[in-house]
């Protein structure tokens, strides 16, 4: 857990920016 201190953090608005650029990456 230590590994990623940041994650849990930022992982509430990470998560959907992530996934938004990953779905945008796979259109283009």
């Amino acid at each position: 857990m230590k590994k990623l201190p940041g994650l849990c953090i930022a992982r509430s608005i990470t998560f959907y920016e992530v996934a938004a650029s990953l779905i945008l990456v796979a259109f283009l």
